[in-house]
């Protein structure tokens, strides 16, 4: 593998393991202090958040990582607009509240809006100043910055409690965050190499990056609606109280995601589009890193197979006991998603986001089509075995557009990576199945030491072969 790409990854996955631990230890005292209506009314706003968002973005962020000259004026034209732009849009953000607390039929969405208004605008303003920091790979520090952001807005929160209704300090979390992220990512951008940005009015880099950017935009746009529709469905149909359940069990399932694959692919774009024109060398750098995803993504199956009822009960607490099944069945489309995370960086880093934006909206399609129908049955259940189908329908579309419109190579070498992989491993999963099957015939099954033992297992069963398959190629 590519030891510049080699020691990116190892970077990000570090970062974001700070990032990981922070998040994991809040969760676990938010989701002792609020309820599941609670997180239910917020999230059902949030799909919003993230939509506005998106529009405020535009695809700036990939597309001046993928420019190899930057002008300092060219840099402060962007910046300026990403101000202008993010005013906008949380005005339009805040306009739009009286729609959604129609939609939903309850007021309490007008004030929730307005508390989460200024996520939208802080996080436009962040796009310069984060992508400079990116485009040094100063992953590390991103993270760190992520990760201090996420206690500040816990510690503002803890010191209100008594003084704010819960709802509104938990809607006011996102906007806190964001704004303490970016006075501290702006302070940290004047150290890039691109430096810190300014008002400026030099718009013409935007002649060299509108193609790129509107089509990352494109799939950001298409990709949002397929990743937030199931949201949407189930806070209208099915309650706040259902969406929180629904909402929690999906983001513990993207924790490992945020770990690994998600950490991988912030280090992938800046390091891999030097150079985008060697299609060969990226497929092959492509296959490698989808090696140990692969063999990370068994382990992580394992861990949560075994305990996702530990899970719940030591993260969540005893008031979220119904996430214990839909984190069952997510956890059958976690390897497909571990995989298919990457995706989108290797698009951006032989420059065809065209394609990527072709391959989002098939996703989008399949997803849609596959989230409208679980509706009908009215339940939560059905809707997390529509989504996880629809990640492994939507992980054979992507990789068949990526190897054969983007590489140009057959897809027989990435399955056959993945086969090799699943071989090797084959044996490790039969015996950590046997060892725990008679551990429980033998033990009681409420046991702490179950619990401990179940823990542990996969780790130690797998982590020799795990260790030896991620010195390879290194």
């Amino acid at each position: 593998m590519n030891v510049k790409l080699y020691k990116a990854i190892v970077s990000s996955v570090i970062g974001k393991l700070a990032v990981y631990i922070v998040q994991f230890t809040l969760l676990m005292i938010y989701a002792r202090l609020f309820s599941p209506d609670d997180f239910g009314k917020v999230a059902s706003i949030f799909v919003f958040v993230v939509f506005f968002q998106l529009l405020s973005d535009i695809g700036i962020g990939p597309a001046l990582i993928n420019e190899k000259r930057i002008s300092k004026s060219e840099l402060n034209g962007v910046f300026t607009l990403t101000i202008i732009i993010g005013i906008i849009t949380t005005i339009i953000f805040l306009v739009s509240s009286v729609f959604i607390s129609d939609f939903y039929s309850d007021k309490i969405y007008q004030l929730l809006v307005l508390c989460i208004a200024p996520t939208v605008l802080f996080s436009c303003c962040s796009i310069v100043p984060y992508t400079c920091c990116l485009k040094d790979v100063l992953i590390i520090k991103i993270n760190i910055i992520e990760a201090i952001s996420h206690i500040i807005s816990f510690l503002l929160i803890i010191i209100t409690l008594d003084f704010i209704s819960p709802i509104v300090l938990l809607a006011l979390r996102s906007s806190i965050f964001s704004c303490v992220r970016f006075f501290i990512l702006y302070k940290v951008s004047s150290k890039t190499s691109l430096g810190r940005a300014i008002i400026g009015f030099d718009f013409s880099i935007f002649e060299r990056i509108w193609k790129f950017s509107s089509y990352q935009f494109g799939f950001g746009i298409i990709n949002y609606f397929s990743r937030n529709l199931d949201n949407i469905l189930i806070a209208k149909f099915l309650g706040p109280i259902k969406v929180g359940i629904y909402d929690q069990s999906y983001q513990l399932m993207r924790y490992p995601l945020q770990l690994t694959s998600f950490a991988l692919s912030s280090a992938i774009q800046p390091v891999l589009s030097e150079k985008k024109s060697d299609l060969e060398y990226i497929a092959n750098e492509h296959n490698k890193l989808i090696e140990k995803i692969v063999c990370l993504s068994l382990i992580i199956f394992s861990f949560f197979f075994f305990n996702s009822e530990l899970i719940v009960y030591l993260i969540l607490g005893d008031k979220w006991l119904k996430v214990i099944p839909l984190i069952e069945i997510f956890n059958y489309s976690l390897p497909f998603q571990m995989i298919m995370a990457t995706s989108g960086a290797f698009f951006q880093s032989i420059g065809r986001v065209d394609l990527l934006f072709r391959a989002g909206l098939i996703g989008s399609i399949i997803f849609v089509i596959s989230i409208v129908t679980s509706i009908f049955f009215y339940s939560i259940k059905a809707t997390a075995w529509s989504v996880t189908i629809s990640f492994i329908l939507n992980f054979i579309s992507i990789y068949y557009i990526l190897f054969k419109f983007g590489f140009k190579k057959e897809l027989k070498s990435f399955y056959l990576t993945i086969y090799k992989v699943i071989l090797k491993f084959i044996p490790y999963i039969i015996l950590t199945i046997f060892i725990y099957s008679v551990l429980e015939n033998i033990l009681d099954h409420e046991s702490y030491f179950i619990g401990i033992i179940s823990t542990i297992l996969p780790i130690v069963v797998f982590m020799k072969k795990f260790l030896l398959i991620m010195k390879e190629n290194n």
